[in-house]
């Protein structure tokens, strides 16, 4: 996976008017990485052809096999760059 950029994932949960939105956004500003939003949401839609409603819904609400096969998928990935990156 060399030259592959690697982001760190953070969450930011937060009550109404906390200003979470802007403490995100400059956290992203000063970390230099992706910041998303409920923005994404609908960029995502606009470039899919699906809707934002069912983008939401599948995020959330993923079903049982959806959530095997998402996670199958996500440790076979992980094994494989383990692999790689001890040679």
């Amino acid at each position: 996976m060399e030259g592959k950029l690697k982001y760190p994932v953070i969450t930011i949960s937060r009550e109404y008017a906390a200003y979470g939105r802007t403490i995100a956004a400059g956290l992203s500003d000063r970390l230099g990485i992706p910041f998303y939003d409920k923005d994404f949401v609908k960029e995502t839609a606009k470039q899919s052809g699906y809707s934002e409603e069912d983008i939401v819904r599948e995020g959330e609400d993923m079903s049982p096999a959806s959530k095997f096969m998402n996670s199958l998928l996500n440790n076979a990935n992980a094994c494989l760059y383990d692999k790689k990156s001890m040679f």
